[in-house]
């Protein structure tokens, strides 16, 4: 069983084998190469025998894709966002999956405001630090709370990136809200990284 879990973890080490001499960074819907540069860097794959990847770094998310799937973009080589996704090597080499997370999903944070305040949920609270209690905290969608779910899928909300709202809903009561960004996912690594900066994560 080790020899064997050592043949599959050296193929797909071999499989990993890049030869673009530098890591993409690029945060656009796309990516552009040069004919010139792409017809140099094949040729040079060609003569070692070794697979041509690309490691595309666009936000928070690393795509490993092959550099066959540049098409043909006027005067350039353009590999898409969307094609690079579907393609992507991370998840057939490591299973390292992209998730995207249900933008009408809402974690609200209902919470009581210890310091004496003026006003009620019509008027703004004054700037500088707020005393609080957290009384409830929860998974929302449509309005309707959600029950029953896998705690350990909390995680997944800890990991997407989002956009958070604070709201006053009462003379001592406020929200904190939320919201995965829409058109934004992360990858099983990243929900990894989440749960080791917490240090009572199980």
């Amino acid at each position: 069983m080790v020899n064997t879990w050592r043949d599959r973890t050296q193929e797909r080490l071999s499989a990993l084998r890049v030869l673009h001499p530098q890591i993409q960074s690029h945060s656009g819907d796309h990516l552009d190469w040069s004919e010139k540069y792409l017809i140099s860097v094949r040729k040079f794959a060609e003569c070692l025998n070794l697979p041509l990847l690309v490691a595309w770094k666009c936000g928070p998310l690393w795509l490993l894709v092959d550099h066959s799937h540049f098409e043909k973009n006027v005067t350039a080589y353009r590999l898409q966002f969307r094609k690079a996704i579907l393609q992507d090597l991370y998840c057939v080499l490591f299973r390292n999956l992209h998730i995207q997370m249900n933008p009408g999903l809402e974690f609200i944070l209902d919470m009581k405001i210890l310091d004496e305040v003026a006003g009620d949920k019509d008027t703004l609270l004054a700037e500088g630090p707020l005393n609080v209690e957290i009384v409830h905290a929860g998974f929302y969608r449509g309005g309707n709370e959600i029950k029953d779910y896998e705690h350990k899928l909390s995680w997944l909300v800890c990991s997407t990136p989002d956009e958070v709202e604070f709201r006053r809903t009462g003379k001592q009561t406020c929200q904190q809200v939320f919201r995965p960004l829409p058109d934004h996912g992360f990858t099983l690594s990243n929900v990894l990284t989440t749960q080791l900066s917490f240090p009572s994560a199980a």
